[in-house]
């Protein structure tokens, strides 16, 4: 009887001892898990009183997993974030919400058939940037300091005129599918071009008349004003086009091309009158030195005010055959005789190509700025032929 007492004693000073062992354990247990926690939500604080937004810096991280590669596009429009993907798979919102404690006032889904478009509002000084991991696409809501992120411009090109309609083309290599949504806060068509290479976006905001270009971290994304106007994907880029017209690059478009069309024409009805070297067809079936000797006594025969008109369509008639001396003895004596018809833009057209002919380039080049010659379409080409050819003469000679 007295042993079992102590049996029964020693029992239970060993259950109090365990007890008091798993106390002080479960204590120092739970210091550890507090420890654990607290550095955990030093990163991603919790939903508790203390208010991320109190930190001086505070990021937190909305994760969206793909199990195939997907474009995005991502950007800020009236203080709401957009993210966008190209492909539809089904989102979690409430986990979106949880990792977005106290940085996010809501977070909800666009509803699309093809694309995945989430909309994050997020609280007064909150910022975005974009991270990729793989398959793994990844915005960061931050306050203060900004997370390193990648970020270039899509080149754009501007084409108008008079023979084709203006559009806008962005060449890449990098460009997903075109998801195109009505904003259902402001009814504004929204075009948005997705792209696989992270941080590829436009940095300044553009608007015309027809369209607006938006600020973007990735992609791009265009209001749309008109409803023929439209973004398609292509082969070697994008382009943004309206259906059987030109687009609206800039308000003051039709005049802009009338003046092109205007001054095209111009140039070349001037170029027609300037270079008209035109030889009476008879001319070039006769035998060369029966034309020359029949022109001298034309010449002689001719009174005094028809003598130039001669001179000139024998000038001509030299260039023609590619003689360019003999066509300056004439050209050169009219001008020493300073003749009403040395001192016009036909004249010295004339003399530059024979000049040209006769290799005297410095001469040909004086004669090709001559009054509006640089205007026309061939007084561009004569204006640069003479120099690439000094360079050739140079290159010659050394």
């Amino acid at each position: 009887m007295k042993l079992k007492k102590i049996f029964v004693f020693l029992i239970s000073g060993l259950a109090a001892v365990h007890l008091c062992c798993g106390v002080v354990w479960a204590k120092i247990e739970k210091k550890d898990i507090k420890s654990t926690v607290l550095s955990h939500f030093s990163i991603e604080k919790n939903s508790g009183d203390d208010s991320i937004l109190q930190q001086k810096d505070a990021i937190v991280s909305l994760r969206f997993a793909w199990n195939i590669p997907v474009n995005a596009a991502a950007f800020e429009r009236y203080g709401k974030f957009w993210m966008v993907f190209d492909r539809y798979n089904s989102v979690n919102i409430n986990d979106l919400k949880k990792e977005a404690r106290g940085l996010a006032k809501n977070i909800y889904v666009l509803p699309h058939p093809v694309g995945n478009i989430i909309i994050v509002e997020p609280e007064k000084g909150v910022k975005f940037a974009l991270r990729k991991e793989g398959l793994l696409w990844i915005m960061d809501l931050y306050v203060g300091r900004a997370p390193k992120y990648e970020r270039s411009d899509i080149t754009i090109f501007t084409q108008f005129d008079s023979f084709k309609n203006s559009y806008l083309f962005m060449p890449m290599n990098f460009s997903g599918n075109v998801i195109s949504i009505l904003d259902p806060d402001y009814g504004d068509a929204i075009s948005i071009l997705t792209t696989s290479q992270l941080g590829l976006g436009n940095s300044t905001f553009y608007r015309y008349h027809d369209f607006d270009i938006l600020e973007t971290m990735q992609g791009m994304a265009f209001v749309i004003n008109a409803p023929d106007v439209v973004l398609n994907r292509g082969n070697s880029g994008v382009t943004l086009k309206a259906i059987g017209r030109s687009l609206n690059i800039t308000s003051d478009l039709e005049s802009l091309k009338q003046q092109q069309n205007l001054k095209s024409d111009n140039k070349q009805q001037l170029g027609k009158v300037v270079f008209d070297l035109q030889i009476p067809q008879k001319l070039t079936e006769e035998n060369f030195l029966d034309v020359v000797d029949d022109f001298k006594k034309q010449i002689l025969a001719a009174p005094i005010e028809g003598k130039n008109a001669l001179r000139l369509q024998m000038a001509k008639y030299y260039v023609y055959n590619g003689m360019g001396t003999e066509a300056l003895y004439i050209l050169n004596k009219m001008a020493d005789m300073n003749l009403p018809e040395s001192q016009t833009e036909s004249f010295h057209a004339l003399a530059g190509i024979a000049n040209f002919l006769a290799r005297r380039w410095k001469n040909a080049e004086n004669n090709f700025k001559f009054g509006r010659i640089p205007d026309t379409l061939e007084g561009d080409f004569g204006w640069l032929l003479p120099k690439v050819l000094i360079n050739m003469k140079k290159a010659v000679m050394i």
